[in-house]
């Protein structure tokens, strides 16, 4: 089912409307989850991460504009301070007709 919903997703964004502006994504990943216990921590979101880059860049968006912070990513740990301080400056440099697509698994 979450795939399936994925590929709708994709598939959205790949019609005329989206193809107005640039598109754009965002994708993260968090599996390590701190305030629980280590055995009920997430092995997947990373791997979901991957298979949506993989299927953005098939939809035609472009690799310089695909980000993604994963879980052991070096330099890109999904925490709440760097996801907004990543999404802060798309706010100034996205164009009206752009789309961001902000994926989270």
């Amino acid at each position: 089912m979450k795939r399936r919903l994925c590929w709708l997703l994709v598939c959205g964004l790949a019609s005329g409307a989206a193809l107005a502006g640039e598109r754009h994504a965002l994708l993260i990943g968090v599996g390590d989850l701190p305030a629980l216990p280590r055995s009920a921590w997430l092995d997947g979101p990373g791997f979901d991460v991957a298979a949506m880059r993989g299927a953005l860049r098939q939809q035609g968006f472009a690799e310089r504009h695909i980000e993604t912070m994963a879980d052991g990513a070096a330099g890109h740990a999904p925490t709440r301070a760097a996801i907004l301080a990543r999404l802060a400056p798309l706010e100034q440099t996205l164009g009206k007709a752009d789309v961001l697509l902000l994926y989270w698994s």
